[in-house]
């Protein structure tokens, strides 16, 4: 995983007329394993380079990417309307932004899809689209700073039982309801 898989080589997601929906998962969770391998953290050298949160300010505008339909992202318009103090956890600060182009106007908000959209003002990597802060449709996102997920790919890659087991003993009562739900043998 490259920054330039964001920009370039990303997974296409249509979004249909109307359809309402919000981001709510975090990048963090999802980047957390794509750091791990060394040839990810060797790719992280061609990155822009990335704002600290604490000078990220309200009233800067920047231009996240996202593909709402085909393959190639497209830009969005982003405002930061300030950073929440622990708002993903503590010390975890959360950067609130109104979002905003023609794909956002016609589905009333930020969509599901989004989630992951890399966020940069001024050239600088901000952050990355993660959540969605209200139960209808809004343009209001909440991103995870750069600054967080890079912190990640500075930890070791996890090896032995920090990295969780191989393999799972299943007794032979959880295979048989595993195979009825599954309908397999």
């Amino acid at each position: 995983m490259t920054c330039h898989m964001n920009r370039g080589n990303v997974k296409a997601i249509r979004i249909g007329r109307g359809k309402r929906h919000a981001a709510v998962l975090s990048i963090v969770a999802l980047l957390g394993g794509a750091l791990a391998t060394g040839a990810a953290k060797a790719a992280l050298a061609e990155c822009p380079e990335v704002m600290p949160v604490a000078e990220v300010t309200e009233g800067m505008m920047g231009t996240g990417y996202t593909v709402s339909e085909g393959t190639q992202p497209e830009p969005f318009s982003t405002e930061v309307l300030g950073v929440l103090e622990n708002g993903i956890g503590p010390g975890r600060d959360m950067i609130i932004v109104d979002t905003s182009s023609p794909a956002i106007d016609e589905a009333n908000g930020i969509w599901y899809g989004m989630s992951g959209s890399p966020v940069y003002v001024g050239g600088e990597f901000v952050g990355a689209l993660a959540y969605g802060l209200t139960w209808g449709p809004s343009t209001i996102a909440g991103l995870t700073p750069a600054e967080d997920m890079m912190k990640i790919a500075d930890r070791p890659a996890a090896t032995g039982a920090a990295a969780g087991p191989e393999k799972v003993k299943l007794t032979r009562t959880m295979k048989a309801s595993i195979a009825r739900a599954t309908g397999t043998s």
